[in-house]
């Protein structure tokens, strides 16, 4: 999974290198330009991503200017590169940054099957325990940083209604991967309880254009289910 992440954003770093490499032969007569490279300083000179490149990365918003583009592939490309780096037993040990990769779904996916496969656990039995703003390791789960809410607040371990926020950056989000019947017995999740819980989408980008998956989070017992 994360081999997958570093050849696509290997690829996609070729592409982007190749066209600025195209374009400063173009603008010092070294080169030709090509139908592509024509519309890659169309674009750049209107400081707008060429379209090329959101083909093959339509992770990041059109709205930010190339040079945001490019600081945020190399961003990408560094954390996978430390993943990379380190023997999957500790991925763990890290906070990454969920947003910054390129399938996160299959990420979090791939989380599930390792812990079933390393307890001997059926994987359908398997249910996802998120805790938020946990800056404590604990053995199992795996941290993700970057992590936005919208529309709710997050106060003393369950969501909140906001008045003036719009959204709100979460300190560490923990995911760990639990059996169903330790759910019934882990007097601190309660994720049991179904009555005090609510299914909260999780997003690729604030634009919500693509839906990766969905988590539990604990609600206010004083506030009505239908208001979520």
């Amino acid at each position: 999974c994360v081999l997958r992440e570093f050849n696509t954003l290997s690829s996609i770093l070729k592409l982007v290198s190749d066209n600025l490499d195209h374009v400063s032969g173009v603008l010092t007569s070294k080169s030709k330009a090509s139908n592509t490279i024509r519309e890659v300083i169309s674009h750049l000179r209107k400081e707008k991503i060429p379209s090329s490149w959101l083909r093959v990365f339509p992770a990041v918003s059109a709205l930010v200017s190339p040079a945001a583009f490019i600081d945020d592939l190399i961003k990408r490309i560094q954390q996978v590169r430390d993943l990379i780096s380190r023997p999957p037993a500790q991925y763990g040990d890290v906070r990454i940054w969920l947003g910054g990769l390129i399938a996160p779904e299959a990420f979090v996916a791939a989380t599930r099957q390792a812990t079933a496969q390393a307890q001997e656990w059926p994987l359908e039995k398997l249910q996802l325990q998120v805790s938020v703003n946990c800056d404590t390791a604990n053995k199992g789960s795996f941290s993700f940083d970057g992590i936005r809410l919208f529309g709710a607040s997050w106060s003393q371990g369950s969501l909140g209604v906001s008045q003036s926020e719009m959204s709100l950056l979460l300190s560490t989000v923990q995911f760990r991967w639990v059996l169903q019947s330790e759910t019934n017995d882990d007097p601190a999740s309660k994720i049991a309880d179904d009555r005090f819980y609510v299914e909260v989408p999780v997003y690729l980008c604030p634009a919500r254009q693509s839906l990766l998956f969905s988590v539990r989070l604990r609600r206010p017992q004083e506030i009505p289910a239908f208001v979520w």
